[in-house]
């Protein structure tokens, strides 16, 4: 594919500079005939527009003696290959600058496309460069912003030294696992180039030692993603070791159960289409980009459809467990923030909406629910708010729209929260938090909790944090548990932490990860990503 580009700029080359000389010079009236256009408004970024060419005394910056420049060669085989990057090159002003391109070849030549040249070169600058560093999408600040980047600053700097190309490239998410994903959106769109994988049509599951066609169509399918290394099979029907291996490599990249059999989900997984997939990594490269640059030195991440925590140091996971995240109507919201404490043996107060939709049908069922849970009711959320005895309200008549009391949960074995509850102050209330219901994590679809999210080793993971705090060991941990009291302690340094939802990764091992999307977050981005074409 890169060969294609590079033969397309030579041609634009020799189109451009075999008509240069017919190309008007710039002259005193250039700047006046820029400025209206600006004024104009005729473009995507007009804030960086005209505050770029005030900076350059409004004056043409992609020609010289009526010539294009390298930086403007540079700049349009970069937004040719926008594609690369999951973005759209037409977006970019590509269909007017190549317009523009054709006529001076054909001999319509004055200022005025020079200028509307060197605007619409400008424009695509800067709208491709903020969507390499912000993302395509609005998405609502779902992260702050890290770092101090000026793109006309940056661009000022790359036309004066020559490096527009290496200037865009700056702007891109430093993470290894980023390139993975433009490698892998290459690769599938090779795929699908070349016909795609074929569907398995619906049957009896598939295991080791069956036989049949629907065998050898797993077999062709396998080998089509990558999963089964080419080899001379001996029987391409026959359901044999290598092609068991090879199916699970493929369960596990897409999240399934590793059994080596083709069961529902299974089969659901391999015929999706070829398409789906590349769709899914554009769309994941684009969370990607939501992102800071460079996230910190360690962090934890949560990757929601994934079920996985995270802690990163230097780059390279130091802790991983499975996690438990919302309910469909419930979702755990996607931000980051910065993690500052732990509570030991916390208490509960629990929000009204679960007193509404889980706790109270409970209490009309059983009397002694709240006693046996050690859930008291209180005036108010003081420190001194009055305890109501349970036993003194008639629960059956209770409106939960006017219910003016507070329930808290005390500390111990049945809280909801476990024993340990990790605080990264935020707007959404959510936290992570041991659980007493530990059984829960051997499901491979983890979707129970009210928005917060339960964590599988919660003594690792404040063991962790907590190893340059002195005295804090996992048994200095374990003992304050068992004191039952609860404590707060400070994190020595504040720790990024990032909830993500990815649906499509490429892990350190370059292995290409799919993940259901169990809130049809997809959907929703790729139809933003179509208005946004329109």
């Amino acid at each position: 594919m890169r060969k294609i580009y590079v033969v397309f700029l030579l041609t634009l080359a020799f189109i451009i500079l075999g008509s240069s000389l017919l190309l008007v010079s710039a002259n005193k009236n250039l700047s006046t005939l820029l400025k209206k256009r600006v004024e104009k408004g005729l473009i995507k970024a007009p804030f960086l527009l005209s505050r770029f060419y005030n900076l350059q005394d409004y004056q043409l910056v992609w020609s010289e003696d009526g010539l294009l420049t390298s930086n403007a060669f540079e700049l349009i085989n970069a937004l040719i290959q926008a594609d690369r990057e999951g973005l759209n090159p037409q977006e970019y002003h590509l269909t007017e600058i190549m317009a523009i391109l054709e006529e001076i070849k054909n001999g319509k030549r004055d200022n005025h496309q020079l200028v509307d040249l060197d605007i619409l070169l400008t424009d695509a600058y800067f709208t491709y460069g903020t969507h390499l560093l912000r993302g395509r999408i609005d998405h609502k600040s779902l992260f702050p912003e890290y770092g101090n980047f000026d793109l006309v600053d940056i661009l000022r700097d790359a036309l004066a030294k020559d490096r527009i190309e290496e200037s865009l490239q700056s702007l891109l998410p430093l993470q290894p696992a980023y390139g993975g994903l433009r490698e892998a959106l290459a690769w599938y769109r090779y795929i699908s180039k070349m016909g795609g994988w074929p569907a398995i049509p619906a049957g009896p599951k598939l295991k080791k030692g069956d036989y049949g066609e629907r065998v050898a169509l797993l077999r062709k399918r396998l080998l089509v993603s990558g999963d089964l290394e080419e080899r001379i099979s001996h029987d391409d029907y026959l359901f044999d070791q290598s092609l068991e291996n090879a199916l699970k490599r493929f369960q596990l990249r897409h999240g399934l159960e590793i059994d080596g059999v083709v069961g529902d989900r299974t089969l659901e997984a391999l015929n999706v289409p070829v398409e789906e997939r590349i769709c899914q990594l554009k769309l994941n490269m684009e969370r990607f980009r939501w992102l800071p640059q460079e996230p910190g030195g360690r962090y934890i991440i949560v990757n929601i459809p994934d079920f996985v925590l995270k802690v990163i140091e230097k780059e390279r996971p130091v802790l991983s467990m499975r996690v438990i995240v919302g309910k469909q109507d419930r979702q755990t919201p996607v931000f980051s923030d910065e993690m500052t404490h732990l509570v030991i043996n916390p208490s509960w107060k629990i929000p009204e909406n679960i007193f509404k939709n889980d706790i109270l049908p409970k209490v009309r069922k059983d009397s002694g629910y709240l006693s046996d849970q050690n859930i008291r009711v209180f005036e108010d959320w003081g420190d001194d708010a009055r305890e109501i005895p349970s036993q003194l309200i008639d629960w059956d008549r209770v409106d939960p729209e006017t219910f003016k009391y507070k329930l808290k949960q005390d500390p111990g074995p049945h809280n909801a929260l476990g024993r340990l509850k990790f605080i990264f102050p935020n707007e959404y209330k959510v936290y992570l938090h041991d659980t007493p219901h530990q059984q829960l994590f051997a499901d491979p679809l983890r979707t129970y909790s009210s928005g917060c999210i339960r964590i599988e080793k919660p003594i690792e993971l404040a063991e962790y944090l907590l190893k340059d705090n002195p005295g804090w060991t996992g048994e200095d941990i374990l003992a304050e548990i068992e004191k039952g009291e609860e404590k707060t302690i400070y994190l020595p340094e504040p720790v990024p932490v990032y909830l993500v939802y990815w649906t499509a990764w490429v892990d350190m091992d370059g292995m290409i990860n799919f993940r259901d999307d169990i809130y049809e977050r997809d959907k929703t981005l790729a139809e933003a990503f179509s208005k946004a074409v329109e």
